[in-house]
């Protein structure tokens, strides 16, 4: 799975809709709503949208700001005039709501608009692309991605709900590679990591995320096309998935392993387990500790939970 540098980079770069090996891929033209019908905060995070798949290039600046700019190729039409096809982004059902969501977010951090802001001055009476071509331009919008990169990303619910409909349509089809996924995530064991103390910044972060990840499962316990195990979550199974989660990134950030019974024992020393039988309790944490498995594979395509890095 590409890095999301190597994300930035490809879809604000020539060629986004080549993978690493270089094969187009697929873009959903069927799906259409507007700007209206989504919900982003201030911070540029969507927070509800209709369903939309096979769309990696939504609500993306890099792709947005260039692609609104690409021309299409020459062609011939039916009376013989030379004529340019229509671009991705001109036949996009959903160009407002990219065009909006990315308003938003490059205007959500200081550092990115300024970067963006610096290349539309500076390209302002050039057209298409060469807004892109010459080491001025290509320096100025290379700032751009590179600030994307380090403000991290944005988050929203859809990626998520994405990925759960995606599990479930692969459950239904391919029960076969299900058990192959099953007995592959099982043969792998959890490593501990190289010991490393946890800053108050670190562990804030930390309940920050634990707090994200327990709204996106408490959002797709609600939503139809999902996975029955996800569907039949209780608030209180969703609740304790995410502390089980955050105390396994805890014991492993000090070098410890993340095992049921470690988890557990953590649990129980810092008051969050309403069960203070560490042999029922055991057994409860290694099935939630299988869930968060689930949640964090991306078998059919994105995770439900993407990885989470620890600040320097």
């Amino acid at each position: 799975m590409p890095t999301y540098r190597e994300e930035v980079l490809r879809l604000g770069g020539r060629k986004p809709y080549e993978d690493a090996e270089g094969k187009q891929i697929y873009l959903n033209q069927k799906t259409a709503f507007s700007w209206q019908d989504i919900k982003i905060d201030s911070d540029g995070n969507r927070l509800e949208s209709p369903l939309l798949e096979r769309k990696p290039c939504f609500g993306r600046p890099e792709r947005f700001f260039r692609g609104e700019l690409e021309q299409g190729k020459e062609a011939i039409n039916e009376y013989g005039n030379r004529v340019r096809t229509l671009t991705r982004c001109e036949r996009c059902l959903v160009s407002d709501a990219c065009a909006y969501t990315c308003d938003v977010r490059i205007n959500s951090d200081p550092n990115v608009i300024s970067k963006f802001t610096d290349w539309s001055d500076a390209t302002n009476q050039q057209i298409g692309n060469a807004k892109f071509q010459g080491s001025a331009n290509y320096r100025l919008w290379h700032n751009f991605l590179l600030a994307i990169i380090a403000h991290g990303g944005w988050s929203n619910l859809n990626d998520a709900r994405v990925s759960a409909n995606q599990i479930l349509k692969k459950e239904k089809r391919d029960e076969a590679r299900r058990a192959n996924a099953k007995a592959t995530r099982k043969a792998r064991t959890l490593k501990p990591h190289v010991k490393h103390s946890i800053t108050s910044a670190q562990r804030s972060a930390l309940q920050n995320e634990h707090d994200r990840r327990l709204e996106v499962l408490l959002d797709l316990r609600k939503q139809r096309l999902v996975p029955r195990w996800i569907g039949n979550l209780s608030i209180e199974s969703c609740e304790r998935t995410a502390t089980v989660w955050m105390a396994r990134m805890i014991l492993e950030r000090l070098g410890a392993k993340a095992t049921g019974k470690a988890i557990a024992s953590w649990l129980v020393s810092n008051g969050l387990a309403q069960d203070g039988k560490l042999t029922s309790l055991c057994t409860s944490t290694c099935r939630t500790l299988n869930r968060v498995k689930k949640l964090e594979d991306g078998r059919a395509g994105t995770p439900i939970w993407l990885e989470f890095r620890w600040a320097a």
